[in-house]
């Protein structure tokens, strides 16, 4: 099984130009993060995995489908798939991207609060309501994220691509906007004027940006950054993708901490320590990197 060491080649340190993009609209929007065979042969793992086929054993923290369960039009998500696959594994465990993150940042390293593996089935799949990655983080502190998305389809505005709203990492942190239909809103954008507006007077659905590119390729977004996706209206096209949530690599849970679906099952009574056995540090100046994935992501 290859291991995806493109990644090498691909995806460099951030450019000044990049850097400069990236604090100017929020995102940045890259032809190319993981080799194509990469995304091949992740893509192939899709299916498997939704229908309960993980390599190593464990299970997710979230597996929001299942064949014969789930609704055939729902969007369907696991939560950490990185701790059920070697090969997703290898990618959200890269020390490269972890590099590029933190520069991208500024921080002086790269932590994983959580992936997401993302598949939306072509014929009408549901939206997904425009958010802000940092309202989930506020059991973290610094409440600074990075998420890095990766497409492996092709990407179409008819298949419900990632959409942001350029520039909207700019206004405040709106806990009165976390959707509470999260995956079916009855429409994704009708929202959009009144949050635009609540979010900082300015902005509107004109300021929203399609990611479109080729499997293997994607975009980086700040944490506060509004983003959401519409139906797949297609009738032969996926949108299957993996999704990385960085943040820094010092980071610890929040001393007002409060409870958490996913993050509260691991912090550990009288600490705020987040353990890297859960939470890896791909990478770090200092040359840190957790103990385990070297060995763990090794493909025989």
């Amino acid at each position: 099984m290859e291991s995806p060491s493109a990644i090498k080649d691909v995806l460099p340190s951030p450019s000044p130009q990049q850097q400069s993009d990236f604090e100017r609209d929020g995102y940045l929007i890259l032809d190319r993060i993981i080799s194509e065979n990469v995304a091949v042969k992740l893509r192939d793992k899709v299916d498997p995995l939704f229908s309960g086929e993980f390599e190593t054993g464990i299970f997710p923290d979230e597996w929001t489908w299942r064949p014969n369960i789930g609704a055939p039009n729902a969007t369907r998500e696991i939560v950490n798939v990185w701790k059920c696959d070697k090969l997703f594994a290898s990618v959200v465990l890269s020390p490269e991207l972890g590099h590029f993150v933190a520069k991208l940042g500024g921080w002086k390293g790269a932590k994983i609060a959580q992936d997401d593996l993302w598949w939306k089935p072509p014929g009408g799949t549901k939206e997904v309501s425009f958010h802000q990655d940092a309202t989930y983080m506020k059991a973290i502190e610094p409440n600074e994220v990075i998420t890095l998305w990766i497409a492996l389809d092709d990407t179409r505005s008819d298949a419900g691509t990632l959409e942001y709203v350029r520039g909207s990492h700019k206004w405040p942190l709106d806990q009165s906007h976390i959707p509470k239909d999260f995956f079916s809103p009855s429409d994704y954008r009708e929202r959009l004027e009144s949050i635009c507006k609540n979010m900082g007077g300015q902005g509107s659905p004109d300021s929203v940006v399609p990611v479109i590119v080729k499997a293997g390729g994607g975009s980086l977004h700040h944490g506060k950054l509004l983003h959401g996706s519409g139906p797949n209206y297609t009738a032969d096209w996926p949108r299957r993708s993996l999704a990385i949530h960085y943040i820094p690599s010092d980071s610890t849970f929040s001393q007002h901490f409060t409870i958490n679906y996913i993050y509260g099952r691991y912090k550990k009574f009288g600490s705020l320590s987040m353990d890297e056995d859960f939470f890896p540090i791909p990478w770090s100046i200092e040359g840190h990197r957790s103990h385990f994935i070297r060995d763990y992501i090794v493909h025989k």
